[in-house]
């Protein structure tokens, strides 16, 4: 079982094999002009864009992991979260996320969003009392209707959405196997 398990990760980590099986998901046209929501490396050649609604438990799971891929690629790669919240009585969340993300700083951002997952869903606005955001920053509502706008455009109604490059990250990749593509290109549609 042992060598079966390490000849399948083996052919996963192989980047044609990843190019052939992700070129064949469905393609979403992103950019950092839709989110500039940005983790990691914002020049990186692999893009992960993570469509993302901040009150879904499977979400705060991916965030998890995604802590982990930055920390593992000693953040070679490049995280892009767009977050709706599919309901306007909880877009508030996304308004002070976008707050923190733009005043700031990239690294407490993440710090914000992870203790958001932890224990912020249960304190609503609350959780941002003592954060002294800047509510009244017009960027803030600028960068609400980009993520807005792409997922009107997309059509895309599940969270956590995982695209690499645009693509869907196929079913039989874990957001961990991307750790073994930091240098990763794929010519998009």
């Amino acid at each position: 079982m042992e060598q079966t398990t390490q000849e399948i990760n083996s052919m996963k980590a192989d980047e044609e094999v990843f190019r052939t099986l992700l070129t064949q998901q469905p393609y979403y046209k992103v950019s950092k002009a839709d989110s500039q929501i940005l983790f990691g490396n914002p020049d990186a050649k692999l893009t992960i864009s993570i469509f993302t609604n901040l009150f879904c438990n499977p979400c705060a799971k991916i965030h998890k992991r995604v802590e982990k891929l930055l920390y593992d690629t000693n953040r070679k790669v490049c995280v892009q979260y767009i977050i709706s919240s599919f309901t306007p009585n909880l877009e508030f969340v996304n308004k002070y996320l976008i707050a923190a993300y733009l005043g700031k700083g990239h690294r407490e951002c993440e710090q914000i969003i992870a203790g958001w997952f932890e224990k912020g869903k249960l304190l609503k606005e609350s959780y941002f009392k003592d954060m002294q955001l800047d509510m009244t920053n017009p960027a803030i509502e600028t960068e609400f209707q980009k993520h807005e706008a792409w997922k009107e455009k997309t059509q895309l109604s599940v969270t956590p959405m995982i695209l690499v490059n645009g693509y869907k990250l196929p079913d039989n990749y874990k957001i961990e196997d991307l750790r073994y593509f930091t240098e990763f290109n794929v010519e998009v549609k």
